[in-house]
């Protein structure tokens, strides 16, 4: 009976000794949904990378056309980019700037000002690559100096496209993720 007693015991011990060294998960923080303006959507981030990924291939697009001297492509794809991105834009708005915001405010104060100064510079950018759009909307494309022209502009608009997609994708888009594993919205 003793020797019972005393492998219940060590085989207790190992499994207490076991639980103790697991990390202890975190209990999820319930938030009722109704307290929130805008719906946490799981899917946003994955198709705002989606439509980054298509904004790419219309700005390459645009590249391609504009050098192939192009004017029918090139002003189809010029529209297309604008139609997209502003699509892109509204969504960006309106379900994650606006949502991390108030999101924010009652539930991760501590990413209340990055998320402002975050919505602030991507307006910014934002508003320097429409004006690169609407300068050229009404262009013809009819002369050598009209696809030069689109070229160099695109050529500067990308480094600020990719730079603005990097940025969003490797820091705005985790903190809207990490929102899934710190809370549970029913």
């Amino acid at each position: 009976m003793f020797n019972f007693l005393m492998k219940l015991f060590r085989n207790s011990n190992k499994e207490t000794a076991v639980k103790a060294s697991e990390p202890q998960q975190k209990q999820k923080e319930f938030i009722i949904k109704d307290e929130l303006p805008i719906a946490y959507r799981p899917e946003l981030i994955s198709e705002l990378k989606k439509e980054h990924q298509a904004l790419l291939r219309l700005h390459a697009e645009i590249l391609s056309s504009a050098a192939q001297r192009n004017s029918a492509r090139t002003a189809s794809s010029l529209k297309e980019f604008n139609e997209e991105l502003s699509k892109h834009l509204k969504t960006e708005f309106k379900d994650l700037y606006i949502f991390l915001e108030f999101f924010s405010m009652k539930h991760m104060p501590e990413i209340k000002k990055s998320i402002r100064d975050f919505k602030v510079e991507m307006h910014d950018i934002s508003r320097e690559v429409m004006g690169v759009i609407h300068k050229h909307e009404a262009d013809q494309f009819e002369t050598d100096e009209s696809f030069d022209a689109v070229i160099t502009d695109f050529h500067k608009l990308g480094s600020a496209l990719v730079d603005r997609i990097t940025r969003e994708e490797t820091e705005l888009y985790g903190m809207y993720e990490t929102i899934s594993q710190r809370f549970e919205i029913g």
